[in-house]
C-alpha cells in the first residue's frame, strides 16, 4: 500500500532508512519535525533536586497532566488511574498543571479518592520544563 502512495509522511528523520529498506522511494518520503522543541525538555537539574523542590519523596513517581481543566482533557481519568495505581501499592504523585472550569471538581475528587495531587495552576515555561 505504501509503495503506491504519492508521499509518505514521517515524524522523525530516523525512520527514513527503515522505509528505504522496505523499498519505498526516497523522493516520496517527507519528514515533518515535531511541533515542539524536544531539546528544550532536556535539563541539567537532577531529578532528585526537582523532587525535593516540589516536596516529592525519592520513591514517588511523578505523573504530569498539562492543559485547560475541562471535560475534553480527561483530567478526571488521570486522577482515577493514579488512584488505581496507589491502590496497587505504587507510590505516585499527580501534578495537574493548568486551570479551568473543572478545578473545584477535580480538587474535590482528588481529596475524596485520597490521590496525592498537586494543582499548580498555569506554570511559566521554565517551571513547566523543570517538572518534565
Amino acid at each position: 500500500m505504501l509503495k503506491k502512495a504519492d508521499a509518505v509522511v514521517l515524524l522523525h528523520s530516523g525512520l527514513v532508512n527503515g522505509c528505504s529498506r522496505l523499498g519505498l522511494e526516497s523522493d516520496k518520503l517527507r519528514v515533518i519535525p515535531p511541533g515542539i522543541d524536544v531539546e528544550s525538555f532536556s535539563t541539567t537539574t537532577s531529578r532528585g533536586d526537582l523532587k525535593a523542590a516540589f516536596g516529592v519523596a525519592d520513591e514517588e513517581k511523578i505523573v504530569i497532566i498539562v492543559g485547560r481543566l475541562s471535560p475534553v482533557k480527561s483530567q478526571e481519568d488521570a486522577l482515577r488511574v493514579v488512584h488505581m495505581l496507589t491502590n496497587l501499592g505504587q507510590k505516585v504523585r499527580l501534578f495537574v498543571v493548568g486551570d479551568g472550569q473543572l478545578k473545584d471538581f477535580l480538587v474535590d475528587l482528588a481529596r475524596r479518592l485520597n490521590v496525592p495531587t498537586q494543582f499548580t495552576g498555569w506554570l511559566d515555561a521554565q517551571d513547566l520544563l523543570a517538572l518534565y
